[in-house]
């Protein structure tokens, strides 16, 4: 008797089982009148238990068990079969276990990661359905939205992603910026997930929604610092326009750098050096010479990097005369 088969309606709750019906000459030589499938009820085939074919003749060839059927438990089956003559031997034990692809996840939560400034994808596992799941796919769509790509940086074969809880990976903003990715500044980025066990990959989870992360850049070209009316010919008070939303990039500015000649007008723009590094919009600098023509120029920096500086602003140091003594006469 040929041994049964698993099914493709096994699943958590059931086992599908089928075998091939027996002809001439593996029938005796005589019509087959019933099939008797017996199951070990997850005994390890110790016990086994009549599912159809003695009590009432059945020729059926695939049957579906159900009752007490218990997740992930793994049954043996064997059938025979009887002609006029009597019953033949059983067929060998196949083990199948309850269980089949996992289940399809909910669509994946996209936002931005506040360490990395990278892309965060997180996904709840769905139903692993009998069979412990052992990878998911993670795919990020192209800017238009027809082709999908799998990253190393999302990798659902590694147990650092596998294992994490919640499941988690960030993909850097410049791999979507680039190649096969192609996204521009504030384009929404789509993914969707699929998670595979034994039984491999299952469904495909709807696409992220449309509250999800976009993509940040650098700051833009801040406009040129300028200098406070208060400044005398030996202080310089140096201010500058925050930047923020769009203009920050879609990130929260970090700080502002303000850079200057140090009154040398031979140092090109390269050469300029740094006065300030922090989360303000003014800057005083001390010491200066009256008369001598000093460059400034700010630039702004959020969890990407630097945005391009601006273009030089030039400042002369001057005051209004001093209190002159009382005239003699």
């Amino acid at each position: 008797m040929n041994e049964t088969s698993r099914g493709i309606q096994t699943g958590p709750t059931q086992i599908d089982v089928y075998w091939s019906p027996i002809v001439s000459p593996q029938n005796g030589g005589s019509a087959v009148l019933s099939y008797h499938l017996q199951f070990d009820n997850g005994t390890a085939s110790t016990n086994w238990t009549d599912v159809v074919g003695v009590a009432v003749d059945s020729l059926a060839t695939t049957v579906i068990v159900s009752t007490d059927i218990v997740s992930g438990q793994v049954y043996g089956f064997r059938v025979r079969a009887r002609n006029i003559f009597g019953w033949g031997p059983y067929s060998p034990v196949t083990q199948i276990q309850a269980a089949r692809e996992p289940g399809k996840p909910i669509a994946p939560v996209t936002s931005i990661d506040s360490v990395k400034g990278g892309m965060a994808i997180t996904w709840t596992a769905p139903d692993a359905r009998g069979s412990a799941i052992t990878s998911y796919k993670i795919e990020i769509a192209n800017s238009l939205g027809t082709l999908w790509y799998e990253d190393d940086d999302c990798d659902g074969t590694k147990p650092a992603i596998l294992n994490t809880v919640p499941l988690r990976c960030v993909i850097p903003m410049e791999t979507l910026l680039g190649a096969p990715y192609n996204y521009a500044f504030n384009e929404l980025v789509k993914v969707r997930v699929s998670a595979a066990n034994f039984y491999l990959f299952g469904e495909l989870s709807p696409e992220s929604e449309s509250t999800g992360a976009r993509i940040r850049v650098i700051p833009i070209k801040m406009a040129p610092p300028t200098a406070d009316p208060l400044s005398t010919d030996v202080t310089l008070i140096i201010n500058w326009v925050a930047l923020s939303g769009a203009d920050a990039g879609n990130s929260p500015v970090q700080g502002y750098s303000l850079l200057w000649d140090a009154g040398n007008s031979t140092r090109t723009d390269e050469e300029f050096a740094e006065l300030e590094n922090k989360l303000v919009t003014s800057f005083t600098v001390n010491g200066v010479t009256g008369g001598l023509t000093y460059r400034f120029k700010v630039r702004a920096r959020n969890i990407y990097g630097y945005g391009p500086a601006s273009d030089s602003t030039q400042v002369v140091p001057r005051d209004a005369p001093g209190k002159t003594a009382t005239p003699t006469v």
